[in-house]
């Protein structure tokens, strides 16, 4: 009975410390002690506490119990090492290149390290093992070079990270033939190449790690250990070279060799995300010629990300502290499952439920809210979404950020875009607060809305104040980083809100960044643009750079009217009751009157008023009046004749607030 109750008090004393960080110090000590009496020297029970303390971010105490609890010598505030000065114990570590020669000093209370002498107030595994057992344990030695070699953000700030001392104390592994558990020789001997691999991973060099993934797989080829690492390289290698050919490969050749439902979950959840966001069909034999479908089996590659997906359902593994995590408690994979049905099956509210789970088995997981959130403003739940956002932002501070990476599955949320977070907030606020402006009719009634309101404002100036928080969520968005992805919706939504505050200037700024490919499929930018130039020519005291603003303007209308016309002779009869019908003679309508307004500006008085002219034909097409075209025809004799602001040439110059590919 002895070993079961030494581990109940081990196992007590570590759950307090993960319970209660800090605070449960005092009294997980006292379990510690208590478990020393049942075995002094056995390295267990150091061992689960480092863990312990190093995942509530305690690393002063992690350390005390892998190495050693050390203090510089009493009356020296500083010491030498390596021909450099150092104020505390732990930055002794920080200067260390190799795994340091540990003696006693003159007595039990002094360690030396590498002839630099520290008081020691308590002994850790590896003093224990080395110093008084006489030999190395491969455990202990494995144990420091992961917390030495610990990838957290909080942890860089930390002395103690020292890669190199990591991979000696792996090397050392390899190599001074420590004691290793029975029959575990090859699995210590394994994890010692793979802690090398994984140092090199978490710096970004993908193909050095790979090549230490490969060294256990060219000893074992079914070594579930090797595949991962590779799996894992291989994933980010595809990131960096947008080309998925060597994961699907890799992962056929594991699905061959029946070790699939081996894989850790965290790499099925990686696995299932990257089928997840692969193109579908014909797209991914035209990008990656890469077939659909295997040519052996005729399955589609999609679909293996929902056999993943079942796999961590249905399995259970254990963590670093012998505790078993279920499949149906695991968040990362209810994530993902969310994405799947979001992206791949189209079903929203499956996938709310999902991100729902995910959140609840990890209330960390700030990405399951931000997708959420995502999938409530397609079913036009802004409010809702906005909740959800402001909740992510509260998880995704840089303090939050810091305590991620001290395992496998934080990688999802340790390196998440978050300013896809502050960017979907601003989203959200903005199609909220524009949802009353989706039309023409609205937008010429701009300043009488009174659905905006705050405590005092009301009306246009209320909207424009909801317009300012908006656009200081997009400039965090940019701040922290956004995917390339995300830009378009971005600047024509910033460029849109700056235009409604006459900020001509600030909106072409943001719609000239557009990608032109992109801007390319957007029928009303070129229109939003060229409404622009004309305020700016307005504006415009010299005759020049009037003219020349004049001629931009002239030049994007053109444009815009070749694109519509183009797609009305695709339309064999034109019928006003059709929206879209409907939609494309209103958009040449105030193409034909806008065109008018710029020869008007330009004195070219003929085509002027051919223009405003097919303006209104345009508009009796489908049963409009067009009163704007027909007050600049009554106008255009008698309009140097008029006042300030009135000698203008009226354009009609609603943009929409979405941005649509529509024409």
């Amino acid at each position: 009975l002895k070993p079961y109750f030494y581990r109940q008090v081990v196992a007590k004393g570590r759950d307090l410390i993960l319970q209660k960080g800090a605070v449960g110090i005092a009294e997980a000590e006292r379990q510690f002690e208590k478990a020393l009496s049942y075995y002094p020297t056995d390295s267990y029970a150091f061992l689960q506490y480092a863990d312990a303390y190093r995942y509530k971010g305690l690393y002063a105490e992690a350390f005390a119990k892998l190495f050693a609890e050390l203090s510089l010598p009493p009356g020296q505030p500083t010491v030498q090492v390596a021909g450099r000065e150092v104020r505390s114990a732990a930055e002794v570590f920080s200067v260390l290149k190799r795994v340091p020669v540990v003696r006693y000093g003159t007595s039990e209370r002094v360690l030396r390290i590498n002839n630099t002498e520290l008081s020691m107030s308590k002994k850790g595994a590896y003093v224990i093992t080395h110093l008084d057992n006489k030999r190395d344990e491969a455990q202990v030695l494995l144990a420091l070079g992961a917390f030495h070699g610990n990838p957290s953000r909080r942890f860089a700030r930390e002395p103690y990270k020292n890669n190199l001392l990591a991979a000696d104390y792996y090397r050392r592994v390899l190599m001074a033939n420590p004691a290793t558990p029975m029959f575990k020789k090859e699995e210590m001997l394994d994890r010692a190449v793979m802690g090398l691999g994984d140092l090199f991973y978490h710096e970004k060099e993908y193909d050095r790690a790979l090549d230490y993934y490969k060294k256990i797989l060219d000893k074992n080829p079914l070594s579930v250990v090797a595949h991962t690492g590779i799996m894992k390289a291989l994933l980010k290698l595809a990131q960096l070279n947008r080309d998925p050919r060597m994961v699907i490969q890799h992962h056929t050749l594991i699905r061959n060799n029946k070790l699939e439902n081996k894989l850790p979950m965290y790499l099925k959840a990686r696995l299932a995300a990257f089928y997840i966001d692969l193109p579908a069909g014909d797209a991914l034999r035209v990008r990656y010629n890469i077939p659909p479908k295997s040519l052996l089996t005729g399955e589609e590659l999609k679909s293996r990300a929902d056999e993943l997906l079942n796999s961590i359902f249905s399995s259970s593994e254990k963590d670093i502290f012998g505790n078993t995590i279920e499949g149906t408690r695991f968040a990362e994979g209810y994530y993902q499952r969310a994405r799947f049905f979001a992206k791949d099956k189209n079903q929203p509210r499956m996938a709310l439920k999902q991100f729902e789970y995910a959140f609840h088995y990890d209330p960390r997981h700030f990405m399951a809210l931000n997708d959420r959130a995502e999938v409530l403003m397609s079913l036009g739940d802004f409010m809702g979404a906005a909740e959800l956002l402001r909740m992510a932002k509260s998880l995704s501070t840089p303090e939050k950020l810091a305590e991620l990476g001290e395992n496998e599955a934080d990688e999802t949320l340790a390196e998440a875009p978050v300013g896809v977070i502050a960017f979907n907030l601003g989203k959200a606020m903005y199609l909220d607060t524009i949802r009353d402006l989706a039309d023409s009719a609205t937008w010429f009634r701009l300043k009488e809305v009174q659905k905006y309101r705050s405590q005092s404002d009301q009306g246009l100036a209320a909207l424009l104040a909801q317009l300012d928080r908006i656009e200081q969520e997009f400039r965090e968005a940019q701040e922290k980083g956004l995917p390339k992805e995300y830009e378009t919706e971005l600047l024509y939504f910033s460029g849109w809100s700056k235009y409604v505050r006459n900020d001509h200037r600030g909106a072409l700024s943001d719609w000239e960044k557009i990608d032109a490919e992109k801007a390319a499929a957007l029928p009303n930018l070129s229109l939003a643009q060229s409404h622009c130039y004309y305020r700016l020519a307005i504006e415009e005291s010299n005759p020049a750079q009037r003219t020349k603003y004049l001629n931009t303007a002239l030049g994007l209308l053109f444009f815009s009217h070749d694109r519509f016309t183009a797609k009305l002779k695709t339309i064999p009869h034109i019928d006003a009751s059709n929206p879209t019908h409907a939609r494309l003679i209103s958009n040449l309508a105030m193409i034909e009157n806008n065109i008018g307004a710029v020869y008007e500006l330009l004195d070219d008085e003929e085509r002027s008023l051919q223009h405003y002219w097919k303006s209104v034909e345009n508009s009796k097409r489908i049963g409009k009046e067009n009163e704007i075209a027909n007050l600049n025809i009554r106008l255009s004799f008698k309009r140097k004749a008029l006042g300030e602001g009135e000698n203008y040439p009226v354009i009609m110059d609603y943009i929409p607030p979405r941005m649509s590919e529509e024409l």
